[in-house]
């Protein structure tokens, strides 16, 4: 599960987008206005074999302002 949270305050569209260990495109959403509320985005991943995986989310608004965030996963047998 990748999570991106942040809120803000100019009138913009977020859109959060979620990338695999591969920097392939695995979700993307456009986050409605909860202005001075937190915005929230979740992912979630299933299925996974055993071993070590990173993700990458991003949150973009209009305005150029951007956040990342990476984890890490490990999935045992």
């Amino acid at each position: 599960m990748v999570t991106a949270e942040e809120s803000y305050t100019d009138q913009v569209t977020p859109v959060v987008k979620a990338e695999d260990e591969d920097g392939d495109l695995i979700d993307i959403r456009v986050l409605a206005d909860h202005t001075p509320n937190a915005q929230t985005a979740v992912t979630t991943i299933a299925n996974r074999t055993t071993g070590t995986y990173e993700y990458q989310g991003e949150l973009i608004n209009d305005a150029g302002k951007a956040i990342n965030g990476r984890i890490v996963v490990k999935v045992n047998p």
